[in-house]
Formats: C-alpha cells, structure tokens, sequence
C-alpha cells in the first residue's frame, strides 16, 4: 500500500500540511513515524494535484465504508471497543428509563450509580446531548482543559457502563453535536467523504458505531430524502426529543416544542395524533403537566449531568438544574399513565 491509500496517514500528513503550515520536510518526517520514505517531490506532487479542498479522486473512487470509518475515527482519537450488552427480555409489557443531558464525561457520578442499580429496565432512553464536546466548545473553558482524546476516552468509558446495563440502549441527538460538525467541517476531506456517500454513518453515530445495542433515531421526512435525529417514537404514544427550546418561564419549552412538532405533524411518517406523552430534553428540568383538549401529558426530563461552572457566575442568568430521571411502562406498545414517574436526585 501506498501512504496515499492509507487513511490514517492521509488524516495526519493533511492536518500536518493543511492544519499546521508545515514544510514539505515536515511532512516527510510524519510520513517516515508509519513506515513511509517518500522523496519530497512525489509528495509536492501529490498535494499539488489533490489541491485544496479536494483530495485525489482516485483516492476516493477506491474508498470503501471500513476505510472512510477508519478516516474519521483518526481524526477523533479514539479506538473501539468490545461491548458486552446484557440480553434482551422477551415480554409485551417493556419496563422504560428515560434520561436526558449526560453531558458526558461531566455525568453526576452518585446518580449514574443509582441509575446502573435499577433493576427490570428493558430499554435505556438517552435523550439527546450525550457527549458535552467540552474540549472543542468555543466557549471559554471554566475546568482544566481536556484534550479531545481523553475527553472521547472517558465518555466513551462511561457509555459503555451503560451498554453493558441495559439490554436495548435508544438515543437521540442534542445541541452539543455542533460542536463536532463544526470542528469535522474544518478537515478538508470529510465534506468528499460525506458527499460521496461512502459512509453509512452520520457524524453523531461516529463515536457510538461500535457500541451494539445503540439506536440512534432517524425519522424520515416525508417526500424527501431526509432524515432527523432530534426526536424519536416509543411504543404508539410516547414522542421524546431534544427540542432546542428554553425560556425561564415554566413550562414554556415543552409546550413550545409541542406545538411545533403539531404544526409540523404532517412531514413525519406517524400518526401525531396518537401522541399521548411528549417529553422534551435540554433545559435540565424536571416537569409534569397535562396540556390541551387532548389531555396530552407532558414532560421535561431533567438531567443526569453535573452542575456545570457556568451557570454559576455572577450574573445568575440561569436557575438551579434538576438532575433525575423518568421511569415508564408500554404494554402492547401502549404507555401506562399510572406508570410515568419522575425521580428527583437529591444530592
């Protein structure tokens, strides 16, 4: 194999020329750390004819998924993992965890305990914002600064513990993966990659494609060729999202986002109607209430993450997070109303 063929030297020599400025000489000692001794001509004349920002097309008419996967999980620092889900229950009655905004690694480590002692949970909802992306945030940094490969390490880590409790694991996107696209958006390869259709996976599924018993949700758009992963549907009445709404007066997110997925009821391929129980994540509060002629139950989800520094500034923009976690039972893919109950975590 060439150096030009192999996507981990390819993700480092074009950080090194692209990311870095360095010298064609430099590049040559990156080339020489995986066993490779070019001249520094047919270098030149590589990065000369892939130009900027596209790389050869040769390179990607023979790039197949395994290798695009590989490309990017270069770039993200990170090696797999074996994950050893427990198995699955057989039954038409599903015992339902719904938690939301682990924020990981930053998880209140107490609550994440008292969440893996639960006993006859089926399915494990995570509720969107996973993984915080701390050590590529714009913002300013309040905690000694992670890098992303020990931040991805001990998230990852974390994830795992949870895989390896619960049988069925089912997620949805939150707000923080921006930060992931915007810094993959800074590679000049990964718009070729994404474009040619090369990878089965999403950016969000990158970090979790070899944990098993992941879903993560994919809700087609009607008459398109779209797909959101913002929200999913549990059962036949059960909707849970990571809406970006917020607002300190109470309640107002999730009856917000409620009618925005109402309006928007006919682009999504299921009956909104049928929607009995709406849970909205990202304003780590913990609510119950019923809304509209249709008695519709309606729910914030919490957090399960720790307090985070910023919101404990002087200005006092935010009120106090509540961590917890909502429990639920479908039988027949019906939601028990009698069932739904919040857990406060007291510290």
């Amino acid at each position: 194999m060439h150096w030009y063929e192999d996507p981990s030297v390819i993700a480092k020599v074009t950080q090194a020329k692209y990311g870095f400025k360095k010298t064609y000489d430099e590049c040559l000692e990156v080339l020489g750390e995986y066993g490779y001794y070019p001249n520094k001509k047919s270098v030149s004349d590589k990065f000369q004819a892939w130009g900027l920002p596209a790389l050869e097309k040769s390179f990607f008419g023979s790039l197949d998924t395994e290798r695009a996967y590989n490309y990017i999980k270069e770039l993200l620092k990170f090696e797999p993992l074996k994950i050893k889900p427990p198995k699955k229950r057989k039954s038409h009655i599903q015992n339902i965890l719904l938690v939301s905004d682990l924020h990981l690694p930053f998880i209140e480590l107490q609550l994440l305990a008292e969440i893996l002692r639960l006993k006859g949970i089926d399915i494990i909802i995570l509720n969107g914002d996973i993984f915080d992306f701390y050590s590529i945030s714009r913002f300013v940094s309040y905690r000694p600064q992670l890098d992303l490969k020990q931040e991805l390490h001990d998230s990852r880590q974390i994830l795992r513990s949870i895989c390896e409790s619960f049988a069925i694991v089912k997620s949805d996107t939150g707000n923080h993966f921006a930060r992931l696209y915007k810094m993959l958006s800074k590679d000049p390869n990964i718009k070729q990659i994404m474009n040619a259709g090369l990878i089965k996976y999403k950016p969000e599924e990158f970090l979790t494609a070899d944990f098993p018993n992941i879903e993560i949700a994919s809700r087609h758009i009607k008459n398109s060729d779209l797909s959101v992963s913002f929200f999913d549907v549990i059962g036949k009445d059960f909707l849970y999202g990571h809406f970006e709404k917020s607002s300190k007066i109470v309640g107002k997110p999730v009856r917000d986002s409620y009618e925005a997925m109402r309006a928007w009821r006919d682009a999504f391929d299921f009956d909104f109607g049928k929607i009995k129980f709406f849970a909205q994540a990202h304003t780590h509060k913990l609510l119950q209430m019923f809304y509209d002629m249709n008695n519709v139950m309606l729910l914030e989800t919490g957090c399960i993450c720790s307090i985070q520094e910023y919101t404990m500034q002087p200005a006092m923009n935010y009120t106090p997070i509540n961590q917890g976690y909502i429990t639920f039972t479908q039988e027949d893919g019906e939601t028990d109303p009698k069932s739904v109950k919040i857990h406060a975590y007291k510290t």
